[in-house]
């Protein structure tokens, strides 16, 4: 998925210094290396890039030389899916124009999630353009003349999907953080030398304590104040807030609609047959079984996504049929019987064991348990992959030689 950020510390070399922190983080801790972009109203322009944030050797250059300010920065980091609004077959579009944030004139917004349209006629002015589903929304958004809430709640009409968005409004000159129902955003308020500073904001609760973590000794290790900062907390889902320089405030709600959507051939690259999103037909009984399996050891569907993001680089819905099949019968079944149980009930006793003030990111890097914090490490959910494969090879072998006649 990819990541969001707002940056809020009243001070612009501080947010530089955070802005830098969650860029790398947001990239290197997750997939998103398809792009990374911000922009600051004092800058009024938006600065992006297709290039993975962690490999931009100028970007603290970049930053230190560039003027900021010190209201809210937005920030993006990009894991590209497959899909163009209104296109045929396409190749993932990864380069600086397909970059986070878009500037559509009227307003500036990044986006997190997969929207598409319900009408499908609407495509038809995106067709062979090479639109994204952000930049569609963007576009739509910035057509609609009427107050921006009232043309955010029309514009989110148009479409089903997931979402979260950081929105810059040049006519009011008001910043706006939208989060939907199923896209994440977390906040954390800074205090430095017991003064509050201000916030940041991030899809990502792990990748936000980590840079927290990181910024606070940076900050330390130059001699500066202690820096203290609150425990995470998900911002409310269905809403929408402006964002201030110290705080952000709820101005009204935003519902996210989602149904079952089909993506054929002509949307989606490299796979024939594609399943129904959300239904699944020729596949019921296997994600019944993987959902009562995924149940009763405490999983959600963002952990798998995670788990198939870690060895596929793709989202559950987003495998070819031969990969869903094999992660659903063979992998799975073998994570939760040689990792999940020991695993999961270690971090769920030490989460309810946590000391008041201290953070589910200290907790795991303390007793080295990364994220999702109970399948211990990516390097272990990989040697259940290749030993799958291995089994699953033997048994192809062995097929072919009964088939031949040989003993």
């Amino acid at each position: 998925m990819c990541e969001l950020m707002l940056v809020s510390l009243g001070n612009e070399r501080l947010n530089k210094l955070m802005l830098y922190n969650l860029a790398v983080i947001d990239s290197t801790d997750s997939t998103n290396k398809d792009g990374f972009g911000f922009f600051s109203p004092k800058l009024d322009s938006v600065w992006k890039t297709k290039l993975h944030a962690a490999l931009i050797t100028n970007l603290g250059e970049l930053l230190n030389g560039t003027s900021l300010g010190e209201r809210p920065i937005m920030g993006h980091v990009r894991f590209a899916s497959s899909y163009a609004v209104g296109s045929f077959a396409v190749n993932k579009l990864v380069d600086d124009e397909h970059a986070h944030p878009f500037d559509v004139g009227k307003y500036v917004l990044a986006h997190n999630g997969t929207l598409e349209f319900k009408d499908k006629k609407n495509e038809d002015k995106y067709r062979g353009k090479n639109v994204i589903d952000s930049q569609a929304f963007a576009m739509e958004l910035a057509d609609n003349d009427k107050p921006f809430l009232k043309a955010l709640k029309e514009t989110v009409e148009l479409f089903d999907g997931k979402f979260a968005m950081l929105i810059y409004d040049r006519g009011s000159r008001n910043q706006y953080i939208v989060r939907g129902r199923s896209a994440n955003l977390y906040k954390s308020d800074i205090k430095i030398g017991g003064v509050d500073c201000g916030y940041v904001i991030n899809t990502a609760k792990a990748d936000l304590e980590h840079a927290l973590h990181l910024f606070k000794n940076q900050y330390e290790l130059h001699g500066g104040n202690p820096v203290e900062w609150t425990v995470p907390v998900e911002l409310e889902a269905e809403s929408v807030f402006v964002a201030t320089s110290k705080f952000i405030k709820k101005v009204g709600e935003i519902k996210e609609t989602t149904r079952a959507v089909t993506y054929s051939d002509d949307a989606w690259t490299g796979a024939a047959n594609r399943r129904t999103y959300g239904v699944l037909n020729e596949y019921e009984k296997m994600i019944e079984a993987a959902i009562a399996l995924s149940t009763k050891n405490g999983l959600l569907l963002r952990h798998l996504d995670e788990m198939c993001m870690r060895i596929y680089a793709e989202p559950l819905l987003g495998l070819t049929d031969e990969e869903i099949r094999q992660f659903i019968t063979l992998i799975l079944p073998a994570i939760c019987e040689k990792n999940f149980d020991k695993l999961h009930n270690k971090w769920k006793e030490i989460k309810e064991k946590l000391p008041v003030g201290v953070s589910e990111y200290e907790a795991a890097v303390k007793y080295n348990m990364q994220y999702p914090y109970f399948f211990n490490s990516v390097k272990k959910l990989r040697q259940v992959y290749n030993a799958v494969c291995v089994d699953v090879r033997r048994q192809e072998e062995i097929i072919k030689r009964m088939e031949k006649g040989v003993a």
